[in-house]
């Protein structure tokens, strides 16, 4: 089974609907594909919100009232207002308080450094081209030229022995909500993303065993889904360098500067 083919049947599997006959197939293709199984994780966290969170939030009492005697108010002149007061208002109050709780509760995101996971979702993303590179150049100088003025801090290049590598382009991406640069290098087949971005006003990763980050060397790391994140920050600036390659992590540590 090849990815695309696991697309097809992702949801039927995550409903128990697949046939007995495929699940064989998707859980060996899951125990071998790293980007799958994240898909997996994401849509299923996805539908935990959804069931825990969403469904469960009622629109306070003085606001459904708040808006049924408003348009009550109109019942008269249009006997159809009378209906949508009394049975889509309080509805559509809900679904929007519902929502508002949603993002809310995604915003908010857990406490332990969602950077590192978002650093892996974007680099798979642009790995299966959902994000196409906005320049191509194999020079560091022309990378950073390009940069110059599109983001709110100065992009310096990342840490990495860029000797070593192969430069292949790079593009504006979000990390946290906030403008950051994407540079993706080459090394021996291995994909490297570089992400280089601010991080003033977010709480800044600490090594424990609950969360999986350990310290390497002056930095930090973490490893998910078979792929290495390593956390490179500038404290005179608040910006930080993060670096994510499935490359072996021995290999991947004698290739940072």
């Amino acid at each position: 089974m090849d990815c695309q083919r696991f697309q097809e049947y992702l949801y039927a599997f995550l409903d128990g609907e697949l046939d007995e006959n495929l699940r064989p197939e998707m859980e060996r293709h899951l125990s071998n594909c790293p980007m799958c199984s994240l898909e997996l994780e994401k849509e299923r966290k996805f539908g935990h919100v959804l069931k825990t969170h969403l469904i469960k939030e009622k629109a306070p009492f003085v606001l459904r009232e708040a808006v049924v005697e408003q348009l009550e108010k109109r019942k008269r002149r249009f006997s159809w207002r009378y209906v949508f007061a009394r049975q889509i208002a309080p509805s559509f109050a809900l679904l929007v308080i519902g929502i508002a709780v949603f993002f809310n509760l995604r915003s908010s995101g857990d406490n332990t450094f969602p950077v590192f996971s978002e650093a892996v979702e974007n680099h798979l993303e642009y790995l299966r081209g959902i994000y196409p590179l906005e320049f191509q150049t194999s020079d560091i100088k022309e990378a950073l030229a390009w940069f110059r003025g599109k983001t709110d801090f100065a992009v310096t290049p990342p840490h990495i022995n860029l000797s070593k590598v192969h430069l292949v382009g790079g593009r504006l991406v979000h990390l946290k909500d906030k403008k950051s640069a994407y540079f993706l290098l080459e090394k021996d087949g291995y994909k490297i993303s570089a992400f280089y971005t601010d991080l003033h006003d977010v709480p800044l990763p600490k090594s424990s065993a609950k969360s999986g980050i350990k310290p390497f060397g002056m930095r930090l790391v973490k490893t998910e889904k078979g792929y290495h994140t390593i956390f490179c920050f500038h404290p005179e600036d608040g910006t930080a360098c993060i670096l994510v390659s499935d490359m072996p992590l021995e290999e991947l540590e004698k290739l940072i500067v």
